[in-house]
């Protein structure tokens, strides 16, 4: 089966699912790297919601069936323009569903 992922700027309103998302994927996708102690550390400081990003229209959700599975910020371009461009080098964070 297929599933059709759809993407469009962060709200507001998502701020609580990705509040939610981020720590689960980092606990999930990041096991095989920290220890549990490294990433209680970590989330909320390194693997937490940028939520200026959301403010200046540069974070992005990813929605599989309606529901967030993925975010992620944009980078800056030679132009000093933020805009999303996933094959850049320079990308904000990212989180994606461990699903």
């Amino acid at each position: 089966m297929v599933i059709e992922i759809t993407y469009r700027l962060a709200a507001r309103a998502d701020i609580p699912a990705l509040e939610a998302l981020i720590p689960l994927s980092a606990r999930q996708l990041q096991r095989d790297y920290y220890s549990s102690e490294q990433l209680d550390g970590a989330i909320g400081t390194v693997f937490g919601l940028d939520t200026q990003l959301i403010k200046d229209g540069t974070y992005f959700v990813a929605l599989a069936e309606g529901v967030i599975v993925g975010c992620g910020g944009g980078v800056e371009s030679p132009d000093n323009a933020l805009r999303w461009r996933p094959s850049q080098d320079r990308s904000r964070p990212v989180a994606r569903s461990p699903n």
